[in-house]
């Protein structure tokens, strides 16, 4: 590993690689109609079905912006992947829930979403894993999130 390449640039560096070699593979299994973005709402609304869900509950898991969450939902409920709904007391809330595509798609990419998992740490003992975790974890705090 070469000496003095700053953190910052190296952990911008593996992104790159991971965003790239997930789209790869994702377009190889014929997943190319979702985003990363779109990936982690699936992931959200999957693990929360049968609690109500509102697009401000997306923003920190998802690490994306009120408005960004705006759009990307509006984009996914014009694919079929989810359904926005009105809630009787508060007409500004959209609860918002998968469709059975939603589900399916949820499904398809959390099998890829394991093996990439396999393959970005293999070598890697459950401790290395968990100091890696740890460091991570605090890198996140450090800039306030």
């Amino acid at each position: 590993m070469e000496k003095n390449v700053p953190l910052g640039l190296l952990l911008h560096t593996l992104h790159n690689e991971i965003m790239r070699y997930q789209s790869q593979h994702a377009r190889e299994s014929g997943i190319d109609e979702v985003s990363m973005s779109n990936i982690w709402i699936l992931c959200v609304l999957y693990d929360k079905r049968g609690h109500e869900v509102f697009q401000k509950d997306l923003e920190v898991p998802c690490g994306l912006a009120r408005s960004t969450v705006t759009g990307i939902v509006k984009h996914m409920e014009r694919q079929g992947l989810l359904l926005r709904e009105s809630v009787p007391d508060d007409l500004r809330l959209k609860k918002l829930s998968l469709t059975e595509k939603g589900i399916e798609m949820h499904n398809r990419i959390f099998r890829l979403l394991e093996d990439f998992e396999q393959t970005l740490t293999k070598g890697f003992s459950d401790s290395e894993l968990d100091v890696l975790a740890a460091a991570l974890q605090r890198l996140q705090q450090n800039l306030g999130k």
